[in-house]
C-alpha cells in the first residue's frame, strides 16, 4: 500500500529499487574517429530485497 506513494518521489524510487549509473567513460582521444576500444565503469547498487540475488563480482568481458 505505501510502495506506491514512495516510489512516486523519484529519490525514494532509486533507493527502492536495482539502478545502474555510468560514471566513467574512456574512448579514443581525437575528434571524429571511431576508437577501437572503450571502457566503461558502473556503479549498480542493488536493493536489498535482491542482494540475495548476486553472489559475487559482476561479470567482465573484455
Amino acid at each position: 500500500m505505501a510502495l506506491p506513494a514512495l516510489t512516486a518521489d523519484p529519490t525514494i524510487a532509486a533507493i527502492l529499487k536495482d539502478t545502474l549509473s555510468i560514471t566513467v567513460l574512456q574512448a579514443g582521444g581525437k575528434e571524429n574517429v571511431i576508437p577501437d576500444r572503450a571502457e566503461a565503469t558502473l556503479d549498480s547498487p542493488v536493493a536489498p530485497q535482491n542482494r540475495r540475488c548476486f553472489s559475487g563480482d559482476a561479470a567482465r568481458t573484455d
